[in-house]
């Protein structure tokens, strides 16, 4: 059965600011801030949405857990970002860091602290996290020129719900139907006829076929960037993942192990006999260790919240 995920209700929080330009070049670049209150100085979450890199899901509630975040005390700022088959790699990486920056450069006037971030994706959003904490620094992986230059986008900590993290891997391991593409696109006739090979991903995302081009994919994978300095992560994968084979999140969570010497560096919690997205990692318990895992990035140490309760979306 088909998953139909739902717009969220921007009503229920204190205040909400959508459709916020971060830059310039595609109407895609645009985000949306959500405040618990008035009081301000709030610690700010991150979320990217999944998709495949061809779908924008950035108002709805693909992980209900995110926008939980203002219910305990969180600021919360959801980032969009342009989407293959017309924008491929490195674009929407340059976008994420670009996003951040902006959202650095505009704290006070929207009444959060982004000193210390955590940003939480899933899938391709969890994909791009982490290739922006794994190449912090480096030169080629970030535009300056989208604004905001003097801010960093280095994020502190992340959140990687059933991510790749080996394009090359991926595409040896694991295809997805067109069909399934055709549904997820949002121009489905630009997909209706993908060269040989193109039926991933991946693929359409790099603008090639991994296989054949392994530097172009190596290039867009965060395992090969991986460095002792790799924030804390928190990776949550189904073992039974058709999609994205759970040992993307294994191999990384081992490689950050190995290379920080720090065995609390990385978190992994795997769920058997489960599927690409399934429910059952998006619970109220699974959210409340998201959160906790939150609260020691920002605070030292888990605080106390408030319960989690409902979230409101519109209508369908």
């Amino acid at each position: 059965m088909e998953t139909v995920f739902k717009r969220i209700d921007p009503t229920q929080y204190a205040h909400a600011w959508e459709d916020i330009p971060y830059a310039h070049q595609d109407p895609l670049q645009r985000l949306h801030i959500y405040t618990p209150g008035d009081e301000g100085n709030y610690p700010l979450l991150v979320y990217v949405n999944g998709g495949g890199w061809v779908q924008q899901l950035t108002r709805h509630n693909t992980i209900p857990g995110v926008w939980k975040a203002p219910s305990q005390g969180y600021a919360l700022a959801s980032i969009g970002y342009r989407l293959a088959p017309k924008s491929t790699w490195p674009a929407p990486l340059y976008d994420l860091k670009a996003a951040i920056r902006f959202l650095r450069a505009h704290a006070d006037e929207y009444g959060y602290n982004a000193d210390t971030l955590v940003a939480w994706g899933n899938s391709a959003g969890g994909h791009l996290i982490s290739m922006c904490a794994a190449t912090n620094g480096l030169p080629a992986f970030e535009d300056l020129t989208m604004g905001n230059a003097h801010e960093s986008s280095a994020l502190q900590g992340a959140i990687l719900f059933y991510a790749p993290s080996d394009l090359y891997l991926n595409e040896l391991e694991t295809f997805i139907p067109n069909t399934e593409i055709q549904r997820m696109a949002e121009s489905p006739r630009d997909l209706c006829n993908p060269r040989p090979g193109m039926d991933n991903l991946g693929n359409i995302e790099l603008g090639c076929r991994a296989f054949d081009n392994p530097a172009v994919a190596a290039q867009a994978s965060p395992i090969h960037y991986v460095t002792p300095n790799y924030p804390p992560t928190y990776l949550v994968h189904g073992m039974a993942d058709p999609i994205i084979p759970y040992t993307q999140s294994t191999r990384l969570w081992n490689k950050i192990r190995f290379l920080s010497g720090d065995e609390s560096r990385t978190q992994l919690e795997l769920f058997p006999a489960v599927g690409h997205g399934d429910p059952i990692m998006k619970t109220d318990d699974v959210t409340r260790r998201m959160f906790d895992f939150v609260d020691t990035i920002v605070y030292g140490s888990v605080q106390d919240r408030a319960p989690l309760g409902e979230i409101a979306v519109l209508p369908s």
